[in-house]
């Protein structure tokens, strides 16, 4: 139940928190936790921009999304961990299966319901991001740029809410968010295939 816990925390923490942490995590300069790391190790000579680089402030989006949103993930898989026979690890033990060969043969075929559902709700927030691009934003340095600098992380939510409330063109918003719906139901449609055929 500790590690439950622990594995679930990020999910029910806000995400305004967890980018206030990220935040001081990749600040420039030896005031961030992570430059400073780099820094004493001597694996950089200078401050890494990972917050103020339009080349790295993308990346800082997918790390604390990873993070945030891995609980979920972990939950389910141990969820499912728990549906899988125990007798189907003693038999294949007794034929001399390994553990890789059990986690092959045994635990990623149990777990296929869940890899589907993983998958499926992992594409779906993927696409749409908001709240870590406009958050992480804040600390860019670059006062113009609402998505990051030079807006590096201006991507279709984020750009179906500046197209909408910042610049007020809601058609042209609307027509965004149509084709946003579109593309995550063709691939949820194409993942809904595909788990079908593996499964017959």
């Amino acid at each position: 139940r500790y590690w439950r816990f622990l594995y679930f925390s990020p999910l029910v923490t806000s995400i305004v928190s967890i980018a206030l942490i990220f935040t001081q995590l990749f600040l420039a300069g030896r005031q961030g936790w992570l430059n400073a790391l780099l820094l004493s190790l001597n694996l950089v000579r200078d401050p890494v921009p990972f917050l103020t680089s339009e080349h790295t402030f993308l990346n800082c989006v997918i790390v604390l999304a990873i993070w945030h949103g891995l609980a979920f993930t972990i939950l389910v898989f141990l969820a499912g961990l728990q549906q899988i026979p125990v007798e189907r690890y003693e038999a294949a033990s007794v034929d001399g299966a390994g553990p890789l060969r059990q986690f092959w043969n045994i635990a990623v075929p149990g777990l296929r319901p869940q890899i589907f559902f993983v998958a499926v709700l992992g594409m779906m927030g993927a696409f749409q991001v908001f709240e870590t691009i406009y958050t992480l934003a804040g600390k860019s340095g670059d006062a113009g740029a609402r998505f990051g600098p030079n807006d590096s992380a201006l991507t279709l939510v984020p750009l179906i809410y500046h197209t909408g409330f910042e610049t007020f063109e809601m058609g042209k918003s609307s027509a965004i968010a149509y084709v946003l719906f579109a593309l995550i139901l063709a691939l949820t449609i194409v993942q809904i295939q595909y788990y079908r055929r593996k499964e017959s």
